[in-house]
């Protein structure tokens, strides 16, 4: 990395997108949902505030309105919007997963848009945004991290011809070489920023069918833990910060007159992890009489009965709980540390208040052993049975930035078809030789090797017990039950149907949902007849009967 240099084209470039303005762009990442550009939005409120034009492109809602656009079709609908703006200047936020997709955008942009000036942010281009500027001239700067000030800041710089080594959290190349001008200090006060710029978008777009009325808008940042897989700690600097509630209620409100909002999802990493916040949060609601309900992520370590009581009094409705594993071995070696033992209970005091609760967990650790994704299944199991409604199964992505990347980079496989974090809205085929080529970009698509589950194909373990745990949650319990007499668990069972089901195993796309469900009914009744006649060789006190009620 060289020292900052002044930047001879900015003058020029700048006169040129002063009259224009920016266009900022969120590229597919899923055709699935379409939630809100929230972050495009908050930037959007910023550059407003400042009276600087800004349109938003978002080609993940457009995707997930016409399934039509996909491959080339998608680029030319692309090129057409891009040139449509009139901008010169564009900003395109990236997450992990459409980092692929945003490097072709930039591409085309500098195809489309002689001259135009091509702005990275977001997560992953944070995470990796020297080696993106080395490799891919199409990118010209990087906002490093928080994105509100250094945005405002380039700006005026590109508008006035000033040098850019001045505006902290900057990434850029001048002569061949490549420039980071320091981090730049989190803003602490939250209720500084602007409402989000809403009326970029029609929210109506964004409103599903049987959730008209929810909208998902943005409760804070920052989480101050250091899990070893996750992100979050260095984007946000492990640094905890939220928007006042009365912050919150006055967006809601705005939301409600606006568009018949009452039911919300708040946005952050980790949003119950202060408890003085929390209650604060929840006595404000209360005292205001809130008519609105809300729903957040939520640390297992602080939920507590009397919490939870005022949460639900305050509005709440749902929370989300990432668990990771039920190894407390693991949880160690990951740096969670949650207390499973406490799990059971949140769940079923959050259940009996009508708080919905959902719950993920990661497989793939390159620390798990057999052992341990059985005691993953086991809690999942015991927590759907407890009142969670659904439980997620994700496989592990080694994310750029983090410890468990920095540790087991050289050990990555390329597995785009496997990665619960590395997925595109229509297909591999036109990016997998760059993938391939830049492991340290796309990092999301590749897994880490595990010697002790190398026999277990995690993605259809993955999809297994999604069945398993949602559809037959009584009857694989009584399964479990009862081969745990014949010292099987849930991996020989999962085998057992693998062998069974005389599958080939060559990637999720050969197995989805409906042949699990379909066929595990015929499955369970084999498998009940295999062992009974087993038992009935080994003791004459075992008897699977309660198989037989469950089906």
């Amino acid at each position: 990395m060289g020292e900052a240099r002044a930047n001879p084209q900015a003058r020029e470039r700048g006169m040129q997108q002063k009259a224009t303005g920016i266009c900022l762009i969120a590229p597919p990442v899923s055709r699935e949902n379409r939630p809100l550009p929230l972050a495009l939005l908050c930037l959007g409120g910023v550059l407003a505030e400042r009276g600087i034009n800004c349109q938003i492109l978002d080609f993940n809602l457009d995707v997930r309105q016409n399934h039509e656009l996909a491959g080339e079709r998608f680029f030319d609908y692309a090129r057409m919007s891009i040139l449509a703006t009139g901008c010169r200047l564009f900003g395109i936020t990236s997450l992990c997963a459409n980092y692929p997709l945003a490097l072709r955008l930039a591409a085309l942009i500098k195809a489309a848009v002689p001259g135009s000036i091509v702005v990275f942010g977001g997560p992953q281009a944070s995470s990796v945004y020297e080696q993106t500027l080395r490799k891919f001239p199409v990118v010209d700067m990087i906002v490093v991290g928080e994105g509100e000030e250094t945005l405002c800041e380039l700006l005026d710089a590109l508008d006035s011809g000033d040098d850019l080594h001045a505006i902290k959290g900057l990434a850029f190349r001048t002569d061949d070489d490549v420039i980071f001008t320091g981090p730049r200090p989190l803003i602490e006060e939250m209720d500084s920023f602007p409402f989000p710029a809403y009326g970029l978008v029609r929210i109506e777009d964004y409103l599903e069918d049987d959730l008209s009325d929810y909208l998902e808008i943005e409760a804070g940042r920052g989480c101050p833990f250091k899990c070893s897989f996750c992100s979050t700690s260095r984007m946000w600097k492990r640094q905890f910060r939220a928007k006042s509630p009365e912050r919150l209620l006055d967006e809601m409100r705005f939301l409600n007159e606006g568009y018949g909002i009452t039911r919300f999802g708040f946005v952050h990493d980790n949003l119950t992890v202060n408890p003085k916040y929390l209650k604060d949060l929840c006595e404000t609601f209360i005292a205001n009489g809130s008519p609105f309900q809300w729903s957040s992520s939520a640390s297992l370590n602080t939920m507590k009965p009397e919490i939870l009581d005022r949460m639900r009094a305050s509005g709440c409705n749902g929370i989300f709980i990432g668990i990771e594993t039920g190894s407390a071995d693991v949880q160690r070696k990951i740096e969670k540390r949650l207390h499973l033992d406490k799990a059971e209970q949140v769940v079923r005091h959050a259940h009996q208040l009508g708080i919905r609760v959902d719950a993920a967990f990661i497989m793939g650790f390159p620390e798990e052993k057999r052992n341990d994704l059985d005691q993953t299944i086991r809690l999942a199991l015991k927590l759907r049975k407890a009142g969670v409604e659904r439980v997620f199964f994700n496989l592990l992505a080694p994310l750029a930035g983090t410890s468990l990347y920095h540790k087991y980079s050289q050990r990555m496989v390329l597995t785009p078809d496997e990665s619960s974090l590395g997925t595109l809205p229509f297909g591999f085929d036109d990016v997998v030789p760059m993938i391939r080529d830049h492991p340290e970009l796309f990092s999301s698509f590749y897994r880490i090797p595990n010697p002790a589950l190398e026999d277990i194909p995690l993605a259809q373990f993955s999809d297994f017990m999604d069945e398993m745990i949602d559809w037959f949650t009584v009857a694989y319990e009584n399964l479990l039950e009862v081969a745990g007499t014949m010292g099987m668990g849930p991996v020989d069972i999962f085998k057992r149907w693998l062998d069974w089901s005389g599958m080939q195993w060559k990637g999720m796309e050969d197995m989805d949902g409906s042949q699990v469900f379909n066929s595990f009914p015929d499955f369970l009744e084999d498998f009940k007849e295999g062992l009974s006649a087993r038992q009935n060789k080994v003791s004459n006190k075992q008897n699977p009967a309660a198989l037989e009620a469950s089906i």
